[in-house]
């Protein structure tokens, strides 16, 4: 039954990965229609533009307010001609948003870690990475399918952040290794008895930010300063690849914080 299980789950995942590619590659062809009707234009008339503003703020100090309806007229016209002409697609549709949902609730668990990496991702290179990696796992029986049921062990999770890596994708590997990082957290402070929420000014409880998480841990002496830094400093890093500051960091920065991630964790269990 497990093998049955698993081959749907990789037959699905497949058409999932097809899709979001799909989506990237509709994105792209209206980017380049737009680039193409943008370099058949007339070059923008900045100057033309510098003189209806300046216009336009002589005619408010003026308070001449049926020339400044027209220096604003004229400046929405040039701009709106300037516009792309086709709209971009919508990255990342509800429907299929809730396909994906709906595979990883069915097959790793509503809570399960997997889950909650994928939906920290916010863009579809991101996303068609983290699930070509675990596709390749699955395909590969890297690990056994009861484990990528119960998605509590983090090696599968920095297993596949090294392949993600050893492929090339340097982004998505530091969005899981982070996040890793990050689950150790609070598992340490529930060791610890360290609340993992805040109240707000309103006296709503909200979970903790990692930064916190990091702050309380030092405080009761799980580790010191000097891993208090480190810590901040993976999570820098994790954040420049959530966000898109893919530039930040190198392929090799990625490799030395799977490293060390993985002798934080050994050296201090959870």
């Amino acid at each position: 039954m497990a093998l049955d299980l698993k081959q749907e789950a990789i037959l699905e995942l497949t058409e999932l990965i097809v899709e979001l590619q799909s989506l990237e590659s509709a994105k792209n062809k209206i980017i380049e229609e737009n680039d193409q009707i943008e370099a058949a234009r007339s070059p923008y008339p900045k100057k033309k533009i510098r003189e209806l503003d300046e216009s336009l703020r002589l005619a408010k100090e003026y308070e001449d307010y049926d020339a400044v309806d027209q220096f604003e007229e004229e400046i929405k016209k040039i701009n709106d001609e300037y516009k792309y002409i086709i709209p971009p697609p919508e990255l990342y549709p509800k429907e299929t948003s809730l396909v994906i949902d709906d595979f990883f609730y069915r097959i790793f668990g509503n809570d399960s870690n997997k889950y909650l990496e994928y939906a920290k991702l916010d863009s579809n290179l991101l996303r068609i990475s983290f699930l070509r990696g675990i596709l390749r796992l699955l395909k590969e029986n890297r690990i056994p399918f009861r484990e990528i049921v119960s998605a509590e062990i983090f090696s599968d999770f920095l297993d596949m952040a090294k392949h993600l890596l050893d492929e090339s994708y340097k982004d998505a590997a530091a969005v899981i290794i982070g996040s890793v990082l990050e689950e150790h957290l609070r598992k340490l402070c529930i060791k610890t008895s360290i609340p993992l929420e805040l109240s707000d000014v309103k006296g709503k409880m909200k979970p903790k930010k990692a930064s916190t998480l990091n702050t309380d841990l030092v405080a009761a002496g799980v580790y010191g300063k000097s891993d208090q830094a480190y810590v901040e400093a993976w999570q820098k890093t994790r954040n420049d690849a959530a966000h898109g500051d893919y530039l930040k960091y190198t392929k090799e920065q990625v490799a030395n914080l799977l490293q060390a991630v993985k002798d934080f964790i050994t050296r201090l269990p959870a």
